[in-house]
């Protein structure tokens, strides 16, 4: 090239291609850990360069992802899409207006897969369907909106449609352990522990870090039945993800169950500290508290730990904890809340 010429500009062809190919890099650097905030900033990036290309309906469908995060991570109602598929909308138009029904680039393909996406934010997880169904059309080999196909269908109670949907998205992307690790959910929402697993350690194959499958895994073995085994797994997941509300709640009910209701107790206050609106760890420390009431431990200790509980979640204790106490006719509790 002669310093007179400047550099061609890359076709809408080339541009779809390189928005698709970062925009996959990106998302696989999320599902490696890459925090929300960095993934938002990226995009909004490609949103800038789409805008400044163009290439409008990938700059709106660009802002409309940025939203769906932006969402979740303020705690805002992810119901309201209304904004969001505005956007996708608007993109859709800009795309039917230029391309009438066929962008040769395949772009309409990402507007439905994103369109899928706000429906499902709004729980309306028939209409997703539809949308994800119409990518998978322009865009047979959409994994994406394949798994999420199936993570509507199994919202939906059809678990073995969705299995279906997770089997098909793996062909496609072997290694896409979202959709092993959902496989899993559903064979174990059907009762099948072992079979859940076994996708559980496909996971960790691939992905020897990956917290949730760890936690998935403690979950099966808990339903199991196998409390100290489920305890090692929780125990993992927690090495690896310590702000993991979830799994210190899942692992004091192991505890619980073994019977080591101190340490039950700690890990359930560690979850309420992460998240103090947690209704399950709530309702954990109440029946953990109750059972500890069924050991030999000494009544001042006992009661030290009920005036704990009752200052540490007062709301809570103090209204359902007693009546509870009182329906079992709890003898134990009572008498040491007769003393308080």
């Amino acid at each position: 090239m002669s310093e007179s010429e400047t550099p061609a500009t890359p076709s809408r062809e080339e541009r779809i291609e390189d928005y698709l190919k970062k925009r996959e890099d990106i998302n696989d650097k999320l599902s490696g850990g890459l925090p929300e905030e960095k993934f938002r900033e990226a995009v909004k990036q490609y949103a800038e360069e789409a805008g400044k290309a163009g290439d409008e309906d990938f700059r709106l469908l660009f802002e409309a992802e940025v939203m769906f995060f932006e969402h979740r991570e303020s705690g805002r109602d992810t119901s309201d899409m209304t904004a969001a598929i505005a956007k996708i909308e608007e993109a859709l138009q800009w795309q039917e207006k230029n391309f009438a029904e066929n962008d040769p680039c395949g772009a309409f393909y990402l507007t439905f897969h994103f369109w899928g996406r706000a429906l499902h934010f709004q729980g309306d997880y028939s209409g997703a369907i539809e949308k994800y169904q119409e990518a998978v059309k322009i865009k047979p080999d959409d994994y994406q909106a394949l798994h999420n196909w199936g993570v509507a269908l199994a919202n939906l109670g059809d678990y073995p449609g969705a299995i279906e949907k997770y089997e098909e998205a793996l062909k496609i992307k072997p290694d896409f352990c979202e959709a092993l690790i959902n496989w899993g959910v559903a064979l174990a929402d059907l009762g099948d522990y072992s079979g859940a697993i076994e996708k559980y350690e496909e996971v960790l194959k691939i992905k020897p870090d990956d917290y949730q499958a760890l936690v998935n895994w403690g979950n099966a073995l808990r339903k199991l039945g196998d409390y100290s085994g489920a305890i090692e797994k929780y125990q993992e997941a927690w090495k690896i993800k310590p702000d993991d509300y979830q799994a210190l709640n899942n692992w004091g009910f192991a505890l619980c169950q073994t019977g080591q209701h101190i340490s039950a107790i700690e890990k359930i206050r560690e979850s309420l500290g992460i998240n103090r609106d947690n209704s399950y760890a709530k309702n954990n420390y109440h029946s953990t508290i109750l059972s500890l009431a069924d050991t030999e431990i000494d009544k001042e200790d006992y009661l030290k730990h009920v005036m704990e509980a009752m200052d540490f979640i007062p709301e809570f204790m103090a209204s359902e904890f007693v009546e509870t106490c009182k329906k079992e006719n709890n003898s134990t509790v009572l008498i040491c809340l007769d003393t308080m």
